[in-house]
């Protein structure tokens, strides 16, 4: 299946991420360990997991008056802020806390979200029940981003409704023109949207359909709604579930080539696909992709929604996919 466009999750952090003193913090793929005497710190560190950055934030606002000092709980501010969609706030507490403690990962964050920043022209905006829909007025017309908005919303329901999430607040949608997008994100060329706590999708006429983007971009914004224990959703289950949910469908031939490079140690097994798939080639991008569907394809819907709520399962069920496909 040779896609014109991939569309995938992005982690907006390194595998460690760590914050220091009082509100110390490390985060992974998605989620946030947050160790604060501060009950407040605590709190708004448990609803960022459960994507609720906007009142993780509004409960920072107050306790970085008592925490000035305190990388860490500035670090933890700007992870709020950034999937708030408060970028220059964000990058305000990112660059106090690396001033306070030099942090490689954090850096990198920062750099990314300052190259965003610099480059976005996303400024009108319209809303739905779950959605807040920020867009490139001169990339599309508000009629094209109306019909954006009300798909979003048709999408959410259908998700939500198969995978038993609840995204806690309105899920931030960003639409804007390639030229822009592959501006401000650090995605490879082949990428058409992305999830970093925020939806982003490349507009063009012309360009591959946008239900599809959006309703893998969603699948995205749903599992990081939902609690995956103590380890991040792994890659493979993310693209799975958000390509089979998008509408694609693997051919007998595209499962004949797969089966016929992992006899040839051509695809590592799931849990080695790693979670950054920005450097990778079109091509292994493909096979990356093509596996993670033929695996998720494996399970009717109850049984994803029984993995999904008892994420003890899943190194059991990757060993049996591994096996399965010869891995």
């Amino acid at each position: 299946m040779g896609l014109p466009v991939l569309f995938f999750f992005a982690a907006i952090t390194g595998s460690a991420l760590l914050g220091y003193g009082p509100g110390n913090v490390s985060a992974g793929t998605n989620e946030y360990i947050v160790r604060s005497a501060d009950p407040a710190v605590h709190l708004a560190g448990q609803l960022l997991n459960s994507s609720r950055a906007a009142q993780a934030l509004e409960l920072l606002r107050p306790a970085m008056e008592r925490h000035r000092r305190d990388p860490g709980v500035l670090l933890l501010a700007g992870l709020a802020a950034f999937r708030a969609d408060q970028l220059r706030e964000a990058l305000c507490y990112w660059k106090q806390s690396l001033d306070l403690a030099p942090n490689d990962a954090l850096n990198a964050m920062y750099e990314d979200a300052r190259r965003e920043a610099q480059a976005d022209r996303s400024n009108d905006k319209l809303y739905s029940a779950h959605i807040a829909l920020r867009y490139e007025g001169g990339a599309l017309s508000e009629d094209a981003a109306r019909f954006i908005l009300a798909a979003l919303e048709e999408d959410y329901l259908h998700i939500s409704a198969l995978l038993g999430c609840n995204s806690g607040e309105p899920i931030i949608a960003i639409v804007q023109s390639r030229e822009q997008y592959l501006r401000g994100a650090s995605a490879a060329e082949w990428s058409g949207g992305h999830y970093d706590g925020r939806i982003h999708i490349a507009w063009s006429v012309g360009s591959e359909p946008i239900q599809r983007a959006l309703a893998h971009e969603l699948a995205h914004a749903c599992l990081a709604a939902i609690p995956s224990g103590p380890n991040p959703w792994p890659i493979w289950l993310q693209e799975g579930l958000a390509q089979r949910l998008s509408g694609d469908r693997l051919s007998p031939s595209d499962r004949a080539q797969l089966r016929q490079r992992a006899r040839a140690l051509g695809i590592p097994c799931l849990e080695n696909l790693g979670q950054d798939w920005f450097s990778l080639s079109r091509h292994d991008a493909v096979a990356a992709y093509n596996i993670s569907l033929a695996a998720v394809d494996e399970f009717d819907n109850d049984a994803i929604l029984n993995l999904l709520t008892h994420p003890e399962i899943l190194p059991s069920l990757t060993s049996d996919l591994d096996a399965e496909f010869g891995l």
